[in-house]
């Protein structure tokens, strides 16, 4: 007897839904990020709150992937967000809503890995999601990092990092921040080959080989 074979069909695998937090002491702000993710189907905001005591209340017996939080609100809470908050929820990113223009103390706390990143309040619909994704899913991420890091120090004359071009000094501060080269790219404006290319040139003049030994070379020298 022939046997007729059976075609089954396999469910399509569903995208995971991120569950967010909002933390900001204006309601309207709030309102306004709830608003822009309403449409995003994978994007949940789950709770909203306007202090640390309504967050931690609201949170609890939720699970929370990323935590978007006043940048205002996380410098004057830093301890009890980036330890305490982490204890208790461990699998939680933090990413902070930059407005005030705390772009040092923010960067400070991204260096010491406390938080994942950070999104502007300005920030449009589509990229609101995709940064939301890209935390999520371990990828640090900084909305517009240009246009919203300090100026780089000028080092002063003599010193090796001279050797560095401006827009080199802009590659290295974004490897710093484990930006991929695709990344960089659409950072700067430029093309990924020239973004490869700038990478061989800093390699090249720090006499690093590994990235590494690249960060500490940049540390040392006060480059990011």
């Amino acid at each position: 007897m022939d046997l007729i074979p059976i075609i089954v069909n396999q469910p399509r695998m569903k995208r995971k839904t991120i569950q967010i937090a909002i933390l900001d002491d204006h309601q309207s702000m709030i309102q306004e990020l709830t608003t822009l993710l309403q449409d995003q189907t994978h994007i949940q905001v789950a709770v909203t709150a306007g202090t640390l005591r309504d967050l931690l209340y609201k949170m609890t017996g939720n699970h929370i992937d990323v935590l978007l939080a006043d940048d205002v609100l996380l410098l004057e809470n830093e301890d009890e967000l980036t330890r305490r908050f982490k204890e208790i929820f461990p699998q939680m990113k933090i990413a902070a809503l930059e407005a005030s223009g705390q772009h040092d103390a923010i960067s400070r706390m991204i260096k010491e890995r406390k938080i994942a990143g950070t999104i502007s309040k300005t920030i449009n619909r589509s990229e609101l999601a995709a940064s939301i994704g890209k935390i999520a899913s371990n990828t640090f991420f900084r909305e517009k990092a240009l246009q919203k890091m300090p100026r780089v120090r000028v080092p002063k004359k003599g010193s090796k990092s001279l050797q560095l071009t401006e827009r080199e000094l802009e590659v290295l501060r974004l490897i710093e921040q484990e930006y991929s080269n695709k990344e960089i790219a659409r950072a700067l404006l430029i093309s990924e080959r020239t973004v490869e290319t700038h990478r061989k040139n800093i390699f090249r003049k720090t006499k690093t080989n590994s990235i590494i030994g690249l960060i500490k070379y940049a540390y040392e020298h006060k480059l990011v």
